[in-house]
């Protein structure tokens, strides 16, 4: 009885750390506070100009490296938002919006418009097309996001990128 319910226990801590499975995507929807919602699918993602990294080594939030994407092709976050019209009164209000990337899975994170338009992160906020030299319809995340200057960089890599959305404070 007593190994009986180990091996319970055992199994209910596997089920318990399991992941849900990333359904790839091949569009992304904006939407929240801008004028007009859009949806930008993987051929639109790729007629913006690309930007290039070699490598861009994910660490957990333990400072362990988990893996590395090799060639890593995408178009910065920043470049998307900027075409987007913001519903903000005033320029000054802009400080207070904050965007919102979610994954297939319903993974969450969390960027604000300063952090993207002010700082040098916001620079390198990659929404992730091809990597490790697969073209996207062959990758599981298809649309990922990444954010390469974290230290913790697995802590805001979103497989499967599905909602962008802007949201005021």
């Amino acid at each position: 009885m007593k190994y009986y319910l180990l091996f319970i226990l055992f199994c209910a801590g596997l089920l318990c750390s399991a992941q849900g499975r990333i359904v790839p995507t091949d569009r992304i929807i904006v939407s929240g506070d801008i004028q007009q919602s859009q949806v930008l699918a993987l051929a639109d993602l790729k007629k913006y100009p690309l930007s290039f990294v070699d490598s861009i080594p994910v660490y957990n939030h333990l400072m362990v490296r988990k893996s590395v994407l090799y060639k890593v092709a995408g178009v910065p976050l920043k470049r998307i938002l900027s075409t987007m019209m913001i519903t903000s009164p005033s320029p000054k209000e802009l400080s207070r919006y904050y965007i919102v990337c979610v994954a297939s899975d319903g993974y969450s994170v969390v960027f604000s418009w300063n952090e993207l338009f002010n700082t040098a992160t916001g620079d390198q906020v990659l929404l992730i097309i091809r990597h490790d030299g697969q073209d996207p319809e062959r990758l599981n995340d298809r649309i990922a996001l990444i954010s390469p200057s974290d230290r913790a960089s697995g802590r805001r890599y979103v497989k499967g990128l599905k909602k962008i959305i802007i949201k005021h404070i």
